[in-house]
């Protein structure tokens, strides 16, 4: 065998070698910055303590049309609620917070979340909007997304917008029980 032919033997194994590490380092940068979580104080109703609650003003997705960094990441999770704001809001309390009790279940949607392709054209419907509510220890951490137009979502100290997979917001609802 030349010794060019060795060289370039070499080169390749070496390629396919150092391919899948580099693609690996690819996958992890890619990621988003952690979900912000804030401290929470339960409400009290009727003198006891109540966790799950939805908020009367529903978070504003990130402004500008800018896609993620990469996928949430959110670690685990203690509780969690689904809270849905309809189309027309003027004089609207804040909604019943949906308890969701398969956790595993919640966390995989998320995090199956991806940057959002931002150019894509999207149908000039309305809906309603979801927010899902996360408790990790007493902070909180949510979710907005919407049930029509392109379906974006953000995570709380996200650095732009987020797509999940079709069907995602149906699977919530069904989580959830509503």
């Amino acid at each position: 065998m030349t010794g060019r032919r060795r060289v370039t033997r070499a080169l390749v194994a070496a390629a396919l070698l150092i391919g899948p590490i580099a693609g690996l380092s690819a996958c992890t940068a890619g990621s988003a910055p952690e979900p912000s979580w804030t401290p929470f104080v339960p409400v009290l109703v009727d003198g006891a303590e109540v966790v799950a609650v939805c908020p009367g003003d529903l978070p504003e997705l990130p402004g500008g049309a800018a896609a993620a960094s990469g996928s949430p990441d959110l670690g685990e999770v203690d509780a969690a609620w689904l809270c849905e704001y309809p189309v027309d809001r003027d004089g609207f309390d804040a909604p019943p917070a949906a308890a969701i009790e398969d956790l595993d279940a919640v966390r995989a949607l998320v995090e199956a979340f991806a940057p959002a392709d931002v150019d894509r054209p999207c149908t000039a419907d309305y809906g309603p909007t979801l927010l899902l509510m996360l408790d990790r220890g007493g902070l909180r951490t949510e979710v907005v997304m919407t049930d029509y137009g392109c379906r974006f979502a953000a995570v709380a100290g996200s650095d732009g917008l987020l797509s999940g997979p079709a069907g995602t917001t149906g699977e919530l609802r069904a989580l959830a029980g509503v």
